[in-house]
């Protein structure tokens, strides 16, 4: 065990000491407290002061005395809940919640303890009052594993929190949707294919597309790396690439356990290719997507804090309907605070904090819209828009709904609270434009109504609330889609409504 006192050694220890991989749900390491015990088994009992593990010499009874216990099977003895039990997935259990575990001690003033197996599969974070070494809030056992893992242990009641990078289907857990970020298609450095379709990567998934000299590349088989069932990160790409569809398995197709494992696999090998979390892409080349209507999709930090790109993903903590104990009630808070911002950042991910994006008549989405339209109503629509333009810039947030739904969906909560707080620093005088867009599926007329109810949904959460601002709403229908109508993803990212921010002076 070691003591940090600087956030950012803090930190960065808590990552080497928390590169876990998956394991059994059952799995713990009992650690004494003068280092001479260290031994791994799965979990059989908590009795008589003793904990009893499956080790590779059967059944082991430990004194429980001056032992720690780490893993999410470990009993609580306490009988106050004071060890907060963490685990899933492991975008970001090894890429986000190190830094978040080190960025809460530095809030609370406290001292960070960090005990971790040898085998690198799980952590105690210990949180001490650095007058007393007495221990300041609760612990924190945190163990990486993958999204449906962590799941299915907090619906068991193993866990307390349930790391998620990908949206659960159950109704009975309590949702916190905290932080973004991008997937990556990485390729090898050397390797000379700087862009991919779409429709190239379902090929390649599919083991119809098997060497790289079919996209343009060298003559070179492709190494196709994927990750396993209950991966978030496998369902939310192949949710992109498939849609609704079951995804095709092929006998080469390569499984890797993390996000890590997949990019040093790049890097090793000239010809693979892999999905990773835009945190995890060190060492390897990203490619620039082209979605379904041979648009190119390049990774860009304010489309993927917008929501514009197509591989943009939510992460997500849950916890159970019946409630946290208040240790792990009070990290959950800060962990879905602004005070998290700063690690989450760090981490390579992306908060909800507001970023502004000029867009006047030399960006290249007034160039796209400058041709306009054979359609006098569509080229009207595009007119008043390029006009509206060129007095305003874009804020990231980005209000969406579901086809057909005048409901914004999950991530309004976040952005409603981003964008309240950015406005009220903002001077007197400034005026905010509610711009609103659909997909093309109505006609355009009736899209142009559409979007001035969206516009309208949204105008009547924020009229009033800040006298020094002026707001004013437009619909503006099909025109400036930011993804390809062609998919149920794409329609549901149209649909959409943006904020423009003007600032007097």
């Amino acid at each position: 065990m070691f003591m940090l006192n600087r956030f950012s050694l803090r930190a960065l220890s808590v990552v080497a000491a928390l590169a876990a991989s998956s394991g059994h749900a059952q799995e713990v390491t009992l650690q004494s407290s003068d280092g001479t015990v260290n031994m791994t088994g799965d979990f059989i009992e908590y009795r008589n002061d003793a904990y009893t593990i499956e080790t590779d010499f059967g059944p082991t009874r430990i004194s429980a005395e001056g032992m720690t216990c780490i893993g999410v099977a470990c009993p609580d003895l306490s009988g106050t809940g004071t060890t907060v039990a963490i685990g899933g997935s492991d975008t970001i259990g090894l890429g986000l919640m190190p830094l978040m575990l080190g960025a809460y001690a530095n809030d609370m003033d406290a001292q960070l303890i960090i005990a971790a197996t040898d085998d690198g599969k799980g952590g105690l974070a210990r949180f001490l009052d650095p007058a007393d070494n007495t221990l300041a809030m609760a612990e924190v056992s945190m163990r990486a594993t993958n999204t449906g893992q962590g799941l299915q242990q907090l619906t068991d009641q193993q866990i307390d929190i349930a790391m998620a990078s990908r949206r659960s289907a159950a109704e009975n857990l309590q949702e916190h949707l905290f932080a973004m970020e991008s997937l990556v298609i990485a390729v090898n450095q050397a390797n000379p294919v700087a862009t991919l379709s779409v429709a190239d990567l379902r090929a390649i998934y599919s083991g119809d597309i098997k060497n790289w000299a079919q996209l343009g590349g060298e003559d070179r088989a492709i190494t196709v790396i994927g990750r396993p069932a209950g991966s978030g990160t496998r369902d939310v790409f192949e949710d992109l690439l498939f849609e609704s569809a079951t995804a095709p398995a092929f006998p080469g197709l390569f499984m890797a356990k993390t996000n890590g494992e997949a990019a040093r696999l790049v890097t090793d090998i000239e010809g693979a290719i892999a999905y990773v979390g835009h945190a995890f892409r060190q060492g390897t080349k990203p490619v620039t997507l082209i979605d379904d209507c041979d648009i190119p999709r390049p990774m860009d930090i304010f489309a993927v804090k917008s929501g514009d790109h197509p591989m943009q993903r939510r992460l997500y903590l849950y916890g159970s309907a019946d409630g946290l104990s208040d240790g792990g009630q009070a990290f959950l808070d800060f962990a879905t605070s602004p005070r998290a911002g700063a690690a989450i950042t760090m981490a390579g991910f992306y908060g909800f904090d507001v970023a502004r994006q000029a867009q006047g008549p030399d960006s290249a989405r007034a160039k796209g819209l400058a041709s306009g339209n054979d359609d006098p109503a569509v080229d009207a629509a595009i007119q008043a828009m390029l006009a509206e333009m060129r007095g305003f810039d874009r804020l990231s947030t980005t209000f969406r709904f579901d086809a057909g739904s005048d409901a914004p969906d999950e991530r309004a909560v976040n952005d409603l609270a981003a964008l309240i707080s950015y406005l009220q620093a903002q001077p007197a005088g400034t005026t905010l434009h509610l711009a609103s867009f659909t997909d093309d599926r109505l006609a355009f007329n009736g899209s142009l109504a559409r979007s001035q109810a969206l516009a309208d949904r949204i105008a009547a959460e924020l009229r009033g609330q800040f006298p020094g601002i002026t707001l004013t709403s437009a619909g503006y229908g099909a025109i400036a889609p930011v993804a390809c109508n062609a998919t149920a993803d794409g329609r549901r990212r149209n649909n959409r409504v943006e904020v423009w921010i003007s600032t007097a002076g």
